[in-house]
């Protein structure tokens, strides 16, 4: 039995779905719903808003109880689905380039002062 086998059964006695996030649109107003710590904090991706909830793709039964803190910053009702944790991994690293707020993409200068300089200058 792997560990993706009982998840899927866990998951199936619990009534919680389960999501391949690589097949699943993430959308981005949902994910603004929340700050990019929170998010990496508690390993939950927002997937989508679906009026007053918010889908939120978690990798473990037992961070579940944990989200109700993400409901009082996101002031919608939290809706659990399990994941694989390396997919909310990979979305969780590639999400500040989809939001548009790469904040190491800002501080990145347009040409490096060093490379303007001429030899033995810096």
């Amino acid at each position: 039995l792997s560990r993706d086998d009982l998840r899927t059964a866990l998951a199936h006695k619990m009534g919680y779905p389960l999501v391949d996030i690589a097949r699943f649109p993430i959308d981005t107003q949902a994910a603004r719903k929340l700050s990019y710590k929170a998010m990496t904090e508690h390993n939950a991706l927002p997937l989508m808003q679906a009026g007053e909830r918010l889908i939120v793709a978690v990798d473990d039964l037992v961070r579940i109880p944990r989200l109700q803190a993400l409901h009082a910053l996101a002031q919608l009702k939290v809706i659990p689905v399990l994941a694989s944790r390396g997919r909310i991994a990979l979305a969780l690293a590639g999400l500040p380039q989809r939001l548009g707020n790469d904040l190491w993409a800002d501080n990145v200068p347009l040409r490096l002062q060093a490379l303007q300089s001429g030899p033995g200058q810096l």
